[in-house]
Protein backbone atom coordinates (compact mmCIF):
# COMPACT_ATOMS: atom_id res chain seq x y z
CA UNK A 1 0.00 0.00 0.00
CA UNK A 2 1.45 3.36 -1.00
CA UNK A 3 1.12 5.73 1.90
CA UNK A 4 -0.60 9.04 1.34
CA UNK A 5 2.04 11.74 1.37
CA UNK A 6 0.86 15.28 1.92
CA UNK A 7 3.02 17.96 0.35
CA UNK A 8 4.96 20.07 2.87
CA UNK A 9 2.93 22.94 4.27
CA UNK A 10 3.25 25.52 6.99
CA UNK A 11 1.12 28.35 8.30
CA UNK A 12 2.65 31.65 7.19
CA UNK A 13 1.48 34.83 5.58
CA UNK A 14 3.72 34.41 2.55
CA UNK A 15 1.09 33.20 0.11
CA UNK A 16 -2.60 33.43 -0.72
CA UNK A 17 -4.90 31.19 1.33
CA UNK A 18 -6.51 28.24 -0.45
CA UNK A 19 -10.05 28.74 -1.67
CA UNK A 20 -12.40 26.93 0.77
CA UNK A 21 -15.07 26.87 -1.93
CA UNK A 22 -13.01 24.84 -4.40
CA UNK A 23 -15.16 21.78 -5.00
CA UNK A 24 -15.14 21.08 -8.74
CA UNK A 25 -12.67 21.12 -11.62
CA UNK A 26 -10.44 19.19 -13.98
CA UNK A 27 -7.27 17.11 -13.64
CA UNK A 28 -4.83 15.99 -16.34
CA UNK A 29 -4.11 12.42 -15.27
CA UNK A 30 -2.44 9.32 -16.65
CA UNK A 31 -4.69 6.91 -18.49
CA UNK A 32 -5.38 3.71 -16.55
CA UNK A 33 -2.76 1.54 -18.27
CA UNK A 34 0.19 3.98 -17.96
CA UNK A 35 -0.85 4.73 -14.38
CA UNK A 36 -0.79 1.02 -13.61
CA UNK A 37 2.65 0.61 -15.16
CA UNK A 38 4.01 3.49 -13.10
CA UNK A 39 2.59 1.97 -9.91
CA UNK A 40 4.28 -1.33 -10.73
CA UNK A 41 7.57 0.50 -11.15
CA UNK A 42 7.22 1.86 -7.62
CA UNK A 43 5.86 -1.08 -5.65
CA UNK A 44 4.93 -4.72 -6.11
CA UNK A 45 1.28 -3.84 -6.45
CA UNK A 46 0.04 -7.25 -7.57
CA UNK A 47 1.35 -9.58 -4.87
CA UNK A 48 0.01 -10.89 -1.59
CA UNK A 49 -3.42 -9.64 -0.67
CA UNK A 50 -4.10 -8.25 -4.15
CA UNK A 51 -3.78 -11.70 -5.72
CA UNK A 52 -5.98 -13.15 -2.97
CA UNK A 53 -8.73 -10.63 -3.66
CA UNK A 54 -8.57 -11.22 -7.40
CA UNK A 55 -8.77 -14.98 -6.88
CA UNK A 56 -12.26 -14.42 -5.45
CA UNK A 57 -13.21 -11.50 -7.70
CA UNK A 58 -11.46 -12.39 -10.97
CA UNK A 59 -12.84 -9.41 -12.87
CA UNK A 60 -10.88 -7.03 -10.62
CA UNK A 61 -8.03 -6.00 -12.90
CA UNK A 62 -5.90 -3.15 -11.45
CA UNK A 63 -5.26 -1.89 -14.96
CA UNK A 64 -8.86 -0.65 -15.07
CA UNK A 65 -8.65 1.77 -12.14
CA UNK A 66 -9.98 5.18 -13.26
CA UNK A 67 -9.93 7.11 -9.99
CA UNK A 68 -8.10 10.12 -8.61
CA UNK A 69 -4.66 8.60 -7.89
CA UNK A 70 -3.21 8.75 -11.39
CA UNK A 71 -0.31 11.21 -11.18
CA UNK A 72 -2.14 14.41 -12.03
CA UNK A 73 -0.05 17.15 -13.63
CA UNK A 74 0.89 19.53 -10.82
CA UNK A 75 2.11 23.11 -10.87
CA UNK A 76 5.80 23.94 -10.95
CA UNK A 77 7.37 24.75 -7.60
CA UNK A 78 10.46 26.73 -6.74
CA UNK A 79 13.34 24.68 -5.38
CA UNK A 80 11.75 21.36 -6.16
CA UNK A 81 14.85 19.41 -5.18
CA UNK A 82 14.22 15.67 -5.42
CA UNK A 83 10.57 15.61 -6.50
CA UNK A 84 10.30 12.48 -8.61
CA UNK A 85 8.74 14.00 -11.71
CA UNK A 86 10.57 17.33 -11.75
CA UNK A 87 11.91 16.74 -15.26
CA UNK A 88 8.61 15.66 -16.79
CA UNK A 89 5.89 17.81 -18.33
CA UNK A 90 7.81 20.98 -17.61
CA UNK A 91 5.88 23.17 -20.06
CA UNK A 92 2.51 22.08 -18.67
CA UNK A 93 3.59 22.47 -15.07
CA UNK A 94 5.15 25.89 -15.64
CA UNK A 95 1.98 27.06 -17.39
CA UNK A 96 -0.14 26.15 -14.37
CA UNK A 97 2.30 28.16 -12.24
CA UNK A 98 2.04 31.12 -14.65
CA UNK A 99 -1.75 31.05 -14.49
CA UNK A 100 -2.25 30.59 -10.75
CA UNK A 101 0.99 31.42 -8.99
CA UNK A 102 2.76 29.29 -6.39
CA UNK A 103 1.02 26.40 -4.69
CA UNK A 104 -0.75 27.96 -1.69
CA UNK A 105 -0.71 24.68 0.22
CA UNK A 106 3.05 25.15 0.58
CA UNK A 107 2.29 28.14 2.79
CA UNK A 108 -1.03 27.27 4.44
CA UNK A 109 -1.96 24.15 6.34
CA UNK A 110 -5.20 22.42 5.41
CA UNK A 111 -8.13 22.71 5.85
CA UNK A 112 -9.47 24.51 3.90
CA UNK A 113 -9.10 21.61 1.51
CA UNK A 114 -7.46 22.70 -1.70
CA UNK A 115 -6.20 20.86 -4.77
CA UNK A 116 -3.35 22.84 -6.32
CA UNK A 117 -3.47 20.59 -9.41
CA UNK A 118 -7.15 21.32 -10.10
CA UNK A 119 -7.91 23.32 -13.25
CA UNK A 120 -11.09 25.41 -13.04
CA UNK A 121 -12.38 25.17 -16.60
CA UNK A 122 -12.33 22.70 -19.45
CA UNK A 123 -10.70 25.35 -21.65
CA UNK A 124 -7.74 25.67 -19.29
CA UNK A 125 -7.56 21.90 -18.84
CA UNK A 126 -7.33 21.43 -22.60
CA UNK A 127 -4.53 24.01 -22.79
CA UNK A 128 -2.52 22.21 -20.11
CA UNK A 129 -3.22 18.88 -21.80
CA UNK A 130 -1.78 20.27 -25.05
CA UNK A 131 1.51 21.02 -23.25
CA UNK A 132 2.21 17.60 -21.70
CA UNK A 133 5.14 15.56 -22.97
CA UNK A 134 3.07 12.61 -24.20
CA UNK A 135 -0.65 13.33 -24.75
CA UNK A 136 -1.25 9.70 -25.72
CA UNK A 137 -0.67 8.57 -22.14
CA UNK A 138 -2.93 11.17 -20.51
CA UNK A 139 -6.59 12.13 -20.31
CA UNK A 140 -8.81 14.75 -18.70
CA UNK A 141 -11.17 13.97 -15.86
CA UNK A 142 -13.60 16.14 -13.96
CA UNK A 143 -13.77 15.74 -10.18
CA UNK A 144 -16.27 17.03 -7.64
CA UNK A 145 -16.28 16.56 -3.88
CA UNK A 146 -19.75 17.87 -3.00
CA UNK A 147 -22.20 16.22 -5.37
CA UNK A 148 -23.91 12.84 -5.19
CA UNK A 149 -25.53 13.08 -8.61
CA UNK A 150 -24.70 10.74 -11.49
CA UNK A 151 -24.46 11.81 -15.13
CA UNK A 152 -23.78 9.89 -18.35
CA UNK A 153 -20.09 10.87 -17.96
CA UNK A 154 -19.75 9.60 -14.39
CA UNK A 155 -17.07 6.93 -14.00
CA UNK A 156 -17.79 6.42 -10.31
CA UNK A 157 -16.91 7.65 -6.84
CA UNK A 158 -13.48 7.45 -5.24
CA UNK A 159 -12.45 8.04 -1.62
CA UNK A 160 -9.25 9.90 -0.84
CA UNK A 161 -7.38 13.18 -0.64
CA UNK A 162 -8.69 16.29 -2.31
CA UNK A 163 -5.33 17.44 -3.60
CA UNK A 164 -1.87 16.54 -2.35
CA UNK A 165 -0.88 13.22 -4.00
CA UNK A 166 -4.55 12.29 -4.58
CA UNK A 167 -4.16 9.20 -2.39
CA UNK A 168 -7.05 6.80 -2.98
CA UNK A 169 -8.32 4.56 -0.21
CA UNK A 170 -9.96 2.41 -2.88
CA UNK A 171 -6.85 1.89 -4.98
CA UNK A 172 -4.55 1.22 -2.04
CA UNK A 173 -6.90 -1.08 -0.15
CA UNK A 174 -9.25 -2.86 -2.54
CA UNK A 175 -7.58 -2.70 -5.96
CA UNK A 176 -3.90 -3.02 -5.02
CA UNK A 177 -3.76 -3.76 -1.29
CA UNK A 178 -0.55 -4.21 0.63
CA UNK A 179 0.44 -7.88 1.09
CA UNK A 180 0.14 -7.57 4.86
CA UNK A 181 -3.60 -6.93 4.68
CA UNK A 182 -6.12 -9.69 5.29
CA UNK A 183 -7.95 -9.95 1.94
CA UNK A 184 -11.15 -11.46 3.35
CA UNK A 185 -12.77 -8.19 4.53
CA UNK A 186 -11.84 -6.55 1.22
CA UNK A 187 -13.63 -9.06 -1.00
CA UNK A 188 -17.19 -7.77 -0.41
CA UNK A 189 -16.05 -4.25 -1.28
CA UNK A 190 -14.26 -5.52 -4.38
CA UNK A 191 -17.54 -7.05 -5.50
CA UNK A 192 -19.24 -3.67 -5.26
CA UNK A 193 -16.80 -1.84 -7.55
CA UNK A 194 -17.95 -0.98 -11.05
CA UNK A 195 -16.01 -1.62 -14.26
CA UNK A 196 -13.90 1.49 -13.60
CA UNK A 197 -12.93 0.06 -10.18
CA UNK A 198 -14.79 2.83 -8.40
CA UNK A 199 -17.91 2.70 -6.27
CA UNK A 200 -21.05 3.26 -8.36
CA UNK A 201 -22.83 5.68 -6.00
CA UNK A 202 -21.93 8.33 -3.48
CA UNK A 203 -23.90 6.42 -0.85
CA UNK A 204 -21.70 3.35 -1.34
CA UNK A 205 -18.57 5.55 -1.25
CA UNK A 206 -19.64 7.14 2.04
CA UNK A 207 -20.25 3.66 3.46
CA UNK A 208 -16.80 2.57 2.39
CA UNK A 209 -15.22 5.72 3.78
CA UNK A 210 -16.82 5.10 7.18
CA UNK A 211 -15.63 1.48 7.12
CA UNK A 212 -12.12 2.36 5.98
CA UNK A 213 -11.42 4.98 8.65
CA UNK A 214 -12.50 2.47 11.30
CA UNK A 215 -9.86 -0.07 10.24
CA UNK A 216 -6.65 -0.17 12.30
CA UNK A 217 -4.54 -0.69 9.16
CA UNK A 218 -6.00 2.24 7.22
CA UNK A 219 -4.42 5.60 6.67
CA UNK A 220 -5.26 7.94 9.53
CA UNK A 221 -6.94 11.27 8.96
CA UNK A 222 -4.62 13.92 10.37
CA UNK A 223 -7.65 16.24 10.43
CA UNK A 224 -11.29 15.06 10.53
CA UNK A 225 -12.74 15.10 7.04
CA UNK A 226 -9.40 14.66 5.29
CA UNK A 227 -10.76 11.78 3.20
CA UNK A 228 -13.37 12.93 0.72
CA UNK A 229 -15.91 11.17 -1.45
CA UNK A 230 -15.05 12.36 -4.94
CA UNK A 231 -17.08 11.91 -8.09
CA UNK A 232 -14.90 11.21 -11.13
CA UNK A 233 -16.18 11.92 -14.64
CA UNK A 234 -14.87 11.74 -18.17
CA UNK A 235 -14.20 15.31 -19.28
CA UNK A 236 -14.55 14.81 -23.05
Amino acid sequence: MELGVQKPSMSTSDGPPPDPNQTDGYLVVLRPEPAHRRRLARVDALSGASNAVRAVVPDLDPRGYCGIERDAIDRWQDGEGSWEDRHRNVRARRRIRELYGPDPTCYWTQPPWFDADLLPTLEVAREIFSLVDDPSERELVRVNRTTESITPRTLGFDVGYWGSDHFSAILNSIVSPHPRLDPVPLVPWAGRLNRHLLLPTAVAAHEYRAWYVSQPWGETETTPGEFHVIRVEAAD
